[in-house]
């Protein structure tokens, strides 16, 4: 049902009642899909009541927990080096490892 909801999206503004009334699915199983469709970037919702849904002009890529990458540390281990570079340093105010004589 959800490739027919999808198949019926453009760049024209449709109604969930159009889309119901063109799918042969109730409105609530239309709202449904479209929250989905929304969430994946696949569809926008536009204007006020009644909401109209529409396709994007260009497809947003939505980012899967899969696709995040850490940076990588190797830019502190460079060849024959091993330690980090010399990056100006910040100690607050009392945070320093210095004891003083009371």
């Amino acid at each position: 049902m959800q490739d027919a909801i999808e198949a019926l999206l453009t760049t024209e503004p449709i109604t969930a009642r159009e889309m119901a009334d063109k799918s042969g699915a109730a409105i609530a199983v239309v709202r449904q899909i479209m929250t989905t469709l929304e969430h994946n970037g696949k569809a926008m919702g536009v204007g006020e009541r009644p909401v109209r849904y529409c396709a994007p002009a260009k497809p947003a890529k939505v980012l899967v927990r899969a696709d995040y990458q850490a940076q990588s540390s190797t830019r502190y281990f460079r060849p024959g080096s091993y330690t980090p570079p010399s990056d100006e340093t910040f100690t607050l105010p009392g945070m320093d490892d210095t004891v003083e004589d009371q």
